[in-house]
């Protein structure tokens, strides 16, 4: 039986290797979104501009 703090700890690693493992992702989905929303983006303002 381990104890709590282990298990905790245990948890806190697997959480930690899966952030790692997730964050080149992470840094890239806004990257490859970013010109399809930026594109959204300054549609809406552009129409807001002419729009005031």
């Amino acid at each position: 039986m381990s104890s709590p703090a282990a298990e905790v700890t245990g948890l806190a690693t697997r959480d930690g290797l899966i952030l790692v493992g997730m964050l080149p992702f992470l840094v890239m989905w806004p990257f490859r979104l970013a010109p399809k929303w930026l594109g959204a983006q300054r549609g809406t303002l552009t129409r807001f501009a002419t729009e005031a």
